[in-house]
């Protein structure tokens, strides 16, 4: 078990060790990153950089000589260096982040080449990117310099699929300044049609069956819910209720103001605190028309002087 860890541990560090090399051979031909993976015949080493004529050199020595060293120095089996060219420079972090590196390093102000980059990003198609710079840069002290344009996402699955991050570090004469670049190729792809069938269903929805508490008027989505209500705040009433719909009809209000009025007058006190906008009016006339208790008429007359005084 030792040994197979160990196997790829080692396989690791030694991708990380051509990968750094092939960085720092190929630093002025706009390198960005390369790809290594095994084939039948061999390791097949994918290079992708702007400029590909540095890398292939005059009548392919550069490259022949490159792969040479890959076997000798790195032990790679039959190693075969493939080249790719970048088609839009400015639309890869990595490349973009060594302009600005480079820029630093030959002491350029670092606010006049990240607004050409911004512009030349903009100008190769991004939606948007991000710029970052920190550590001594034009004082004694460190800072941190951010530089925005165009729309960005920071976070979420359109972040991983779309922003391209690079990160490098520029070595001057004060101290290393840390470079960080985001570049969002493009805009999140969105199904109008969907969207759109999704907000014509909208009100549907809104209007499908609801159920509401005949005791308080409150609304629930699932009779699950209004059981446990009624059980919990309204145990008093525990007859079977009937699905009822946002506007109720005249049957049901009739229901409704019946179970308000229902017991004793303490009791239907406290069930019309505790219900939700109840009609006084409506349940004074039943009250005088039914049983014309009164304590609860001069408790519902009290009700309604006070609702026209607020009014």
């Amino acid at each position: 078990m030792a040994s197979i860890k160990k196997t790829f541990v080692n396989k690791g560090i030694r991708k990380l060790t051509i990968e750094e090399y092939l960085r720092n051979s190929f630093q002025k031909a706009g390198y960005s990153h390369s790809d290594i993976r095994r084939t039948p015949l061999g390791m097949q080493i994918t290079v992708h950089a702007d400029r590909v004529g540095l890398i292939i050199g005059r009548g392919g020595q550069t490259i022949n000589a490159m792969t040479e060293k890959l076997e000798k120095d790195y032990g790679l089996e039959n190693p075969r260096l493939n080249v790719e060219e970048i088609g839009k420079p400015f639309l890869n972090a990595k490349i973009v982040a060594e302009e600005i590196k480079n820029a630093v390093e030959k002491k350029v102000n670092h606010r006049k080449i990240c607004n050409i980059m911004m512009q030349r990003i903009l100008a190769a198609g991004a939606v948007g990117c991000q710029i970052r710079i920190s550590g001594r840069i034009g004082g004694a002290k460190s800072r941190r310099d951010k530089f925005n344009i165009g729309y960005l996402k920071h976070s979420g699955q359109y972040a991983k699929d779309l922003v391209d991050t690079a990160t490098v570090e520029a070595q001057t004469k004060l101290s290393s300044i840390g470079i960080k670049v985001k570049i969002m190729r493009s805009k999140p792809e969105a199904d109008i049609a969907s969207l759109r069938a999704i907000m014509e269903k909208r009100p549907e929805a809104a209007q499908a069956v609801q159920l509401r508490c005949p005791v308080c008027s409150k609304d629930y989505d699932n009779e699950r819910s209004l059981k446990i209500h009624i059980g919990q705040r309204h145990p008093e009433a525990q007859a079977p209720v009937a699905s009822a719909q946002a506007d109720a009809s005249p049957p049901q209000e009739d229901t409704k103001v019946a179970q308000l009025l229902e017991g004793n007058v303490s009791d239907v006190r406290k069930k019309i605190e505790d219900a939700r906008r109840p009609d006084v009016k409506l349940l004074l006339r039943s009250e005088k028309e039914g049983k014309n208790r009164k304590g609860v008429v001069e408790y519902l007359e009290r009700r309604v002087a006070e609702k026209e005084a607020k009014s």
